[in-house]
């Protein structure tokens, strides 16, 4: 494994495979969220690849120290991420932390400097370009400032047909045409899932938390990101915990409560408005309401 990506596994670290793989055919793509990155990374660095990229996700500072480590022994380490929880990283040389672009807007910038990228994502760029935009506009939640804009309509769709079908379909699809745009087949697909996300999203029952801070808790396991930009419109709350047993953890949305710092104190990152963390043992409420109580 000579060229080695590792990024986040959701639509903006599945952009940055498609932009990684383009520039570099060869290469070998691993998704991962914050639970397994830094174990993977501390395994890839045995191995010794010539390039490692790590792409929308960030790592502890034991792991980011041993990148560095290598970087200076002469393997290519880059990382690019937007979380202001890896703001900390900008101290590296290696490292390019940008707040205002998904992972994927910044890691195609950087390739398009790149004289070893392959031809064909010099031949790509603008397809890749507009790919990126549009994922931009999801990820970072631009969508939400125009939801009924064809920009914001096409930025959701994408997401759904990765929630649709799965990583592997996204990617190959891009990989063979980078162009934004969907078949009748795959608009059927997405149709039904905007028809069952807008039902789960009304089903899903919200506790409301009283307090210098007002919040919500709510129990869900998918549509994270709409549930929590809908709830947040429809409710007089700063932000809105949700909860997901399945995979232990929490997602905190808000419209402007800074809840990266409250996944911070709890072991998560995130962005001002989109954040998380692991599912604590005892009620969710107490666990916030002492989170809250550290800020």
């Amino acid at each position: 494994m000579k060229k080695i990506l590792v990024t986040h596994n959701d639509m903006d670290g599945c952009a940055c495979a498609v932009v990684f793989k383009t520039a570099f055919p060869d290469s070998v793509i691993f998704y991962e969220d914050y639970k397994t990155v830094n174990q993977k990374v501390m395994d890839l660095l045995v191995s010794e690849p010539e390039l490692l990229y790590l792409a929308d996700i960030s790592v502890n500072k034991e792991v980011a120290r041993e990148l560095d480590k290598a970087n200076s022994a002469g393997m290519k380490v880059r990382l690019f991420d937007h979380h202001a929880t890896a703001l900390w990283m900008q101290k590296y040389p290696w490292c390019v932390i940008d707040t205002s672009l998904c992972g994927a807007c910044i890691m195609f910038k950087e390739l398009e400097w790149d004289n070893n990228a392959n031809l064909l994502f010099e031949f790509l760029n603008f397809e890749l370009s507009r790919l990126v935009h549009i994922v931009n506009t999801y990820d970072m939640w631009l969508w939400t400032q125009n939801p009924e804009s064809p920009e914001s309509k096409m930025a959701v769709a994408l997401n759904d047909l990765l929630s649709a079908t799965s990583r592997e379909y996204w990617v190959n699809k891009f990989m063979h045409n980078p162009v934004p745009q969907l078949t009748d087949y795959e608009k059927t697909v997405v149709d039904a899932v905007q028809v069952k996300r807008m039902e789960y999203i009304r089903k899903t029952n919200v506790d409301i938390f009283e307090g210098p801070v007002k919040f919500g808790v709510c129990y869900a396991e998918q549509y994270t990101s709409e549930l929590g930009y809908y709830k947040n419109q429809e409710m007089d709350i700063d932000f809105l915990v949700i909860v997901n047993v399945r995979d232990r953890k929490l997602s905190f949305r808000s419209k402007e409560f800074n809840v990266a710092q409250l996944a911070k104190l709890a072991g998560g990152g995130g962005h001002p408005q989109s954040a998380g963390c692991s599912l604590p043992e005892g009620k969710v409420e107490d666990f916030i309401k002492s989170l809250l109580q550290k800020l």
